[in-house]
């Protein structure tokens, strides 16, 4: 991976330099596109590196696959014939610069070169069939793969039935359902987990993952984001940060009501995609009106994206105590 400096020079000041990445960054397996190489089975080389035979007789060098890759790559960075005590950047960087000139057509070179390995290897690993010891994000992924692939008549083939399966899976879409859909039923909380379990996208309130603290980078917290700022929770301190809704349609556009020529082309959409699964078109427009200028309301009271930017603003930890307080009608610890 490389970054492009640009240093000004006396006589051209668009003269550029190219510098490899300060310190060595794991490297791409070698792609099938690359006729000097294979590409290593994972399972192979992780098997290899916890080889204790893989380090040399004194046992202070590695010989894994991955420090072979990555002596290499630094090797072939270097130039040699340059004396380091003379032009110590050329002698560390020389190769690479050889190698690797910037296109008429572009004014850097960033990350490019390590993109496109990094897809290659990435398509190889998609392509490979399905296992059931696969988790199941990887699954999805190669399902959603392996369709594209199929004969573009599939698509025609199954029409909406896996769409409805879906739906079904969850209860159904109360709009499509109709009078048959029972509220007193449904649970939105258990509804998170169902969707969590099944693989899909859990983050319509708040998405949850593990980071570090804004404030003590020392601490790792949980974040619950909404894409634009995270929620912290400290599971040393068991704190949390509560955070805005996420909306279907950016908040610029909704603010503006349902005259909006925007919004109403948002709402155009649901109606034809709810009628479309064989909604009534009149309860369809009905219920999603309402759906929608609940969602505008919500768009009214999220702060808007500049005043976002000062971080301290919406760092506001609390404990799950109080959190359990504020909010008791969310089981935050089940």
């Amino acid at each position: 991976m490389a970054a492009l400096i640009y240093r000004g020079q006396q006589n051209d000041p668009s003269k550029v330099k190219l510098l490899p990445w300060s310190r060595p960054l794991p490297q791409p397996l070698p792609t099938a596109a690359d006729s000097s190489h294979k590409v290593l089975d994972l399972d192979k080389a992780t098997k290899s590196d916890a080889d204790p035979s893989a380090k040399s007789a004194n046992g202070n060098v590695c010989n894994t696959s991955g420090c072979v890759l990555a002596a290499a790559e630094i090797l072939k960075n270097m130039d040699k014939t340059v004396d380091p005590c003379e032009d110590f950047y050329s002698f560390a960087c020389g190769g690479f610069e050889t190698r690797n000139v910037i296109p008429d057509d572009q004014s850097s070179v960033t990350f490019s070169l390590i993109s496109d390995e990094v897809t290659e290897q990435l398509r190889s690993l998609i392509e490979r069939p399905i296992k059931e010891t696969d988790a199941e994000p990887f699954k999805l992924v190669k399902k959603l793969f392996q369709s594209c692939l199929n004969n573009k008549n599939r698509a025609e083939e199954v029409g909406l039935a896996p769409l409805k399966e879906v739906l079904d899976q969850f209860g159904g879409w109360p709009v499509v359902v109709g009078d048959s859909w029972n509220d007193r039923t449904f649970v939105w909380t258990d509804m998170i987990y169902k969707f969590h379990v099944a693989g899909y996208s859990i983050d319509y309130f708040g998405d949850f993952s593990v980071t570090t603290d804004l404030k003590n980078s020392t601490s790792r917290i949980i974040d619950v984001n909404n894409h634009s700022r995270p929620i912290i929770s400290s599971p040393a301190e068991n704190e949390w940060q509560l955070n805005q809704a996420t909306l279907g349609l950016s908040q610029e556009y909704l603010i503006k009501g349902l005259g909006d020529k925007d919004v109403k082309a948002y709402l155009d959409y649901q109606v034809g995609l709810a009628t479309l699964l064989g909604a009534d078109k009149d309860s369809a427009t009905k219920q999603q009106t309402e759906a929608l200028e609940f969602e505008i309301k919500l768009a009214n009271i999220n702060l808007p994206r500049e005043e976002r930017r000062d971080a301290n603003k919406l760092y506001n930890p609390l404990t799950i105590k109080e959190l359990s307080l504020k909010v008791p009608e969310i089981p935050w610890l089940v």
